[in-house]
């Protein structure tokens, strides 16, 4: 994510530019490449070259990239401010620039005027109706257009009439765009514009002259204006400027203002940053068309208009996705958040909010006290949050978690949230909503919250069980058992039977996705036996129709050979994997029963081939007779059991194979914790489980002689990893009481130890029992071990050779320990 404070330390930079790039320009290499004459650039000294070239006028010049180019960089002292191409409306770049996959790094870029209309810059500051900027990637750009206003006075009733608006523009590959941009990377940049706000009054002759005007920031991570075609852009981690008081911002992921046409684009930024008024996560202000984009990052603590694709459209979005989260701690009053867009006007087609169901996707506002009894404003619509009259959603989709808006204030007669439109004047068509919260105070309606009576809205619906509120008198709530079903996606695709299928939406297995990003839409499947109806199926989201192969009719004497559908005058098989790309019906091929045999195949859970039969007979139902069924369970968590077969073992009408299920269940094992002689606790872990919580500060009383302090488990408690049933032992100190020291052949005994104790300030003899073994530390060389039951029978004797050694057990119980002349007990679990 790109910070703001990381932008500030650049800028920071800027001013200790030694030159401009221009200054040490180097002429490159040319050559012929599709019958048109390019110059080679390999360098940022060529680079500066040929920007600098078409300041001199040869604005149609070519270039192709050769290496990635660094701009800026620190470590070599190249810290040098880039000059734009086309420096200007009149030497707008008219040629062809081909990035060739290449990557441009650190281009640091400020255009500060006063006293004009608009201040711009870019990358390319102008790029004009007949050039092409392609197959480029640009990185860890700070680009900055400062408008510095003007100190011309004018009389205060010109100024009422006549108000001046200036403009800051800038986007990160160009200014402005009227020509194409295509096939673009923007990746950790920052495209910052800035303007002067202030005004002043004076009096001379009796009149009032002021100087002030309205400052408009457009910004873009590829252009801050679009009169052309960007197509195919990516943008990551992408910073816009701060906010600023008393100007109209226009902010978008890829583009500031599109006139125009931006098409198959991506932002995958997050937003995190204060930048209030109009923010979009693809573009600001719409007033062209925006199509087959996505933006897939959060946007949060923001103020003022924030839409997941465009924050005030005026033309046309189609096939548009957000799946991020809108959020807004505090926000001010007319906060608007808008799945797709803030405000509309325009249109909104086939576009969707969200992502699946184990994504938590919101869009959620907190409105702060105003302080003056005001009721609070705010608008919040998982599709739009205001739409105005005139403004058409058709074809869309939400899937989120919550949408709503809360406040401090106890007057809400201005807060307006709705599943698909927060307020509404406009027209709804053919939409959905399945989302589980729908909080906050004010009006609030699952679908939308409809202020004019002029526009029309039909055929939305709303998952009614998902949403868990009673809405009263409404009949838009769908059970979710058929919002998820294939049949809604069909009959969303066919305005509920009322058109041809327009392909918009797919059948994932849950609720409808927009059928793009490769997938496919869902079509109907009508099949057909002996010419009457049989069934209706539809298709997934790869083409694919599934049903099972049987006909329920062998009296007939006839058996399902295969489906059929006709492709013009022919009747053509249709394949198992067969995509289907329009609605169809197909019909069965039959044969009569008799000599018919079919494959059965039995596999295992891995696909493991275990019993073939090519044999089997039409409606016999077959039975498995090979090896029986295991699933290894060693080394793993779970342990299985063979429960059945799928699909289920039935007659079969066709070849059929039958995959084995298992249950699992989880392997626990016992850890047991012995605190001290008395006192253990055992708990569950499951197998292969890492790190298990011992408990916390045992005790071991004080007996006769000793007083006794903990000193740790003797197995790492993070690091254990339970096999088996494992045994974890407190260790502790023992302090001989009223002496503060004692004999270093000192063993300590007592009447049941279970716990290591280790006699103080001497050779300590300590032990341990891990996996039915007694572990013995702290041994003197050549003195004799021997460990003995209960009843007297020695289980082992040995010399001591190392200062450790470990004794085998075959069960738990107590045992008696020689060693050194004393005796010690010893109990195992």
């Amino acid at each position: 994510m790109f910070r703001r404070f990381v932008v500030a330390s650049v800028m920071a930079a800027v001013v200790a530019f030694a030159a401009d790039w221009s200054d040490f320009a180097v002429e490159p290499d040319e050559a012929f490449l599709e019958g048109k004459l390019y110059y080679e650039i390999s360098s940022a000294k060529e680079l500066a070259w040929f920007s600098k070239t078409v300041a001199e006028g040869e604005t149609q010049v070519n270039a192709i990239l050769k290496n990635d180019i660094v701009l800026w960089d620190s470590v070599s002292g190249d810290t040098n401010y880039w000059t734009p191409i086309g420096l200007s409306q009149n030497l707008a770049y008219e040629g062809t620039f081909d990035g060739n996959g290449k990557t441009i790094i650190g281009a640091r870029s400020e255009n500060a005027l006063e006293k004009v209309d608009s201040v711009y810059n870019g990358f390319f500051r102008f790029v004009g109706a007949g050039a092409i900027v392609k197959n480029l990637t640009i990185r860890d750009f700070v680009i900055t257009a400062n408008h510095l206003g003007s100190d011309t006075l004018m009389t205060l009733e010109n100024f009422t009439k006549y108000t001046p608006k200036f403009y800051s523009i800038v986007g990160g590959i160009a200014g402005v765009n009227w020509g194409v941009i295509d096939s673009v990377n923007v990746i950790a940049s920052a495209a910052l514009a800035k303007g002067s706000t202030s005004t002043k009054t004076s009096i001379e002759s009796s009149k009032v002259l002021v100087n002030g005007y309205l400052m408009y920031y457009f910004v873009g991570g590829v252009a801050g204006l679009n009169y052309g075609l960007v197509s195919n852009a990516r943008v990551d981690s992408l910073a816009l400027p701060p906010h600023a008081s008393n100007v109209v911002m226009y902010m978008g992921g890829v583009v500031g203002a599109n006139k125009a046409n931006v098409s198959n684009s991506i932002n995958e930024s997050d937003f995190i940053e204060d930048v209030p008024s109009m923010l979009g996560g693809i573009c600001g202000l719409n007033e062209g068309t925006l199509e087959y984009v996505k933006m897939t990052g959060d946007m949060e603590t923001y103020d003022g208009m924030v839409g997941g694709i465009v924050a005030d459209n005026r033309g046309a979005v189609a096939w548009a996705q957000y799946t991020g989260s809108i959020g807004y701690t505090w926000a001010g009053q007319g906060a608007s958040l808008g799945g797709i867009a803030a405000l509309n006007s325009g249109t909104i087609s086939k576009c969707f909010y969200g992502m699946e169901d184990s994504e938590r996707k919101l869009i959620q506002t907190n409105l702060g006290d105003n302080g003056f009894g005001i009721s609070p404003e705010a608008y919040a619509g998982g599709i739009v949050a205001r739409q105005s009259k005139g403004g058409s959603i058709d074809e869309c989709g939400v899937r989120a978690t919550s949408i709503g808006i809360s406040t401090k204030s106890e007057k809400s007669g201005s807060i307006y949230t709705g599943g698909l439109v927060g307020i509404d004047s406009g027209y709804v068509d053919n939409s959905f909503v399945a989302i589980n919260y729908l909080s906050g105070k004010g009006n609030k309606n699952p679908l939308y919250n409809i202020v004019l009576v002029d526009g029309t809205h039909h055929y939305n619906y709303y998952d009614s069980v998902l949403l868990q509120t009673d809405v009263p008198r409404d009949t838009s709530g769908i059970d979710k058992s058929l919002m998820k079903s294939p049949k809604f996606t069909w009959l969303l695709n066919t305005k509920f039977r009322q058109k041809g299928n327009k392909g918009v939406w797919c059948n994932g297995g849950a609720y409808p996705l927009l059928a793009v990003d490769g997938r496919r839409p869902s079509y109907s499947v009508a099949r057909y036996v002996n010419g009457m109806p049989f069934d209706t199926v539809y298709t997934d989201c790869d083409g694919h129709a599934v049903w099972g192969d049987s006909i329920p009719d062998p009296s007939s004497g006839k058996a399902l050979k295969n489906w059929q559908f006709k492709n013009g005058d022919k009747m053509v098989d249709v394949a198992a994997d067969n995509v289907f790309t329009r609605d169809t019906s197909v019909y069965a091929l039959l044969e009569n029963i008799e000599g018919l045999f079919f494959t059965v195949t039995f596999k295992d859970y891995n696909d493991t081939i275990l019993q073939v039969f090519n044999d089997v007979g039409y409606g016999r139902t077959p039975a498995y007779s090979g090896t029986p069924l295991f699933r290894d369970s060693a080394e793993t968590k779970y342990a299985y059991k063979f429960i059945g077969w799928t699909p289920e073992i039935s007659p079969v009408y066709g070849n059929q194979t039958y995959k084995a299920v298992y249950d699992s269940t989880v392997r626990y094992r016992t850890v047991c914790f012995n605190l001290n002689e008395s006192y253990f606790k055992c708990t569950q872990a499951y197998y292969g489980q890492v790190g298990v919580e011992c408990p916390e500060n045992p005790t071991q009383e004080s007996d006769e002689l000793y007083d006794y302090t903990f000193e740790s488990w003797s197995l790492d408690c993070k690091t254990l990893v339970v096999k088996s049933d494992t045994s974890v032992f407190a260790k502790y100190t023992a302090h001989r009481k009223g002496s503060s020291s004692s004999s270093e052949n000192d063993v300590e005994s007592s009447s049941s130890t279970v716990g290591i104790r280790v006699v103080a300030n001497s050779v300590p003899l300590r032990y341990s029992v891990t996996a039915n073994q007694l572990h013995l530390e702290g041994l003197e060389l050549n003195k004799a071990v021997a460990l003995f039951d209960v009843q007297g029978n020695l289980v082992k004797r040995e010399v001591v050779s190392t200062e450790r050694m470990s004794i085998p057990l075959s069960r738990g119980g107590m045992y008696i320990l020689r060693y050194n002349g004393k005796s010690l007990k010893i109990f195992v679990p």
